[in-house]
């Protein structure tokens, strides 16, 4: 015979059953009241619901007089109520804490009245199994609402690591880093059934397929240098209970404003990335014209130095051939050397050696000149009026000073060749 029937009527059939018979049957209905709500509590595959729904089912015939009872529990403001709920005067119940926070209340209710027990109608063993199921329910309440919270914390954590890879996958591309960004965060909330989501940046915004314009939302301001940019906005579609800033968890805010401040930061770097970019193609442009500048400065100066050898040979020169018909050997000497000198305008030997050998004086640059063009060392003594040991030992100096000491190197040999390599 079922519980629930055999005490049915405990007047009819109690008087058959002696006193600590019908309490061991009394005993043996709570016991199976905490094993079937112990067995709702620890199926972690159901929602707090689903197990207040299932609860409120296993108290009335758990009671003395389960035909005329019925059962209420009261959750964070939800009720769940068993069949034939109607609540009376003739009530027992207790409260469910989260520690020192009450959460909720079970009771339980008499329809008719009942002769009085230890508590009113109710019986002290159903103070001790209602005061039992309401702690069950706080602790259970505890366990679901850490797995939930660990369960939010890796959700956000994913959603963070989903928009370091949307950042790192689509780099400067504004459209498909923001649209990402905004289908990712649904899932991160409490509630990724019912969310929608928007970003706006500047005058451009990106949401969610199923965005509206929603009462219940949360929003963050995106800035850059204390100057707002857009905002991140998170909207319910529906009313849900209220927890730390309306129906939002306070770590939602928390993870709202890293995402603000993150895409404020991408928002920097794409913007220094365009600038750098742009400012890339300015240098481009200013090296194409430089460069374009200095072609022309070249071409000009080729041009210039044909125009001067031509009229060095078109003027200067047969004015030499006049001279050097009618000059003495001296004469005839120096106008051959200024004749060679006139002939370096458009490519001059004195600057190239100068500054290939920068160790040589005046004097040994001088006198190079004087060897190039093929003047012997007494040639040399008489232009300059000095000894010809000194004129050896400048040649001596300037061999060392080309590195050509000790090597069997004609220095005649070697300046015109040296002039035709700089050419």
């Amino acid at each position: 015979m079922h519980f629930v029937d055999f005490f049915v009527g405990r007047n009819k059939m109690g008087k058959n059953k002696g006193p600590v018979e019908q309490s061991m049957h009394e005993r043996e209905k709570e016991l199976n009241c905490l094993y079937n709500v112990a067995n709702l509590m620890i199926d972690h595959e159901k929602s707090l619901e689903e197990i207040f729904n299932g609860m409120v089912g296993y108290l009335p015939p758990s009671w003395q007089y389960p035909d005329i009872a019925c059962a209420r529990i009261t959750f964070r403001g939800q009720e769940y109520v068993s069949a034939g709920f109607k609540p009376s005067r003739w009530k027992q119940s207790a409260n469910i804490f989260n520690g020192r926070q009450k959460v909720g209340c079970i009771e339980v209710y008499y329809q008719k009245k009942r002769p009085v027990m230890d508590e009113g109608p109710f019986l002290k063993e159903e103070r001790i199994l209602i005061d039992t199921i309401a702690c069950q329910v706080g602790n259970a309440y505890k366990r679901i609402k850490l797995e939930d919270t660990l369960k939010e914390r890796i959700k956000e954590l994913g959603c963070l690591y989903g928009v370091s890879n949307i950042l790192e996958k689509h780099n400067s591309d504004y459209n498909k880093i923001f649209q990402g960004i905004v289908d990712l965060l649904p899932a991160a909330w409490q509630y990724p059934g019912i969310t929608c989501a928007k970003i706006i940046l500047n005058i451009e915004e990106f949401k969610t397929d199923n965005y509206k314009d929603m009462p219940w939302k949360q929003i963050a301001e995106i800035k850059i240098e204390h100057q707002g940019i857009g905002l991140i906005e998170i909207a319910y579609t529906k009313d849900m209970p209220v927890f730390d800033e309306g129906p939002f968890l306070k770590e939602e805010r928390l993870l709202i404003n890293v995402l603000a401040e993150r895409i404020s930061n991408a928002v920097k770097r794409i913007r220094a990335e365009e600038e750098l970019g742009i400012e890339k193609i300015a240098l481009e442009n200013k090296n194409i014209a430089l460069k374009e500048v200095l072609k022309k400065v070249h071409e000009e100066k080729i041009e210039i130095a044909t125009r001067v050898q031509a009229n060095v040979d078109k003027i200067i020169m047969p004015i030499f051939s006049i001279l050097e018909k009618n000059a003495n050997y001296n004469d005839a000497s120096v106008l051959k050397l200024l004749k060679k000198n006139l002939e370096e305008v458009t490519s001059p030997f004195t600057n190239a050696i100068s500054k290939e050998f920068v160790s040589l004086s005046p004097v040994e640059i001088q006198i190079c000149n004087y060897i190039k063009n093929g003047f012997s060392t007494k040639d040399i003594a008489q232009l300059r009026g000095i000894a010809v040991a000194t004129v050896s030992r400048h040649r001596e100096h300037i061999r060392e000073k080309l590195n050509l000491k000790n090597k069997n190197i004609n220095l005649v040999t070697y300046l015109n060749s040296f002039k035709m390599e700089k050419e």
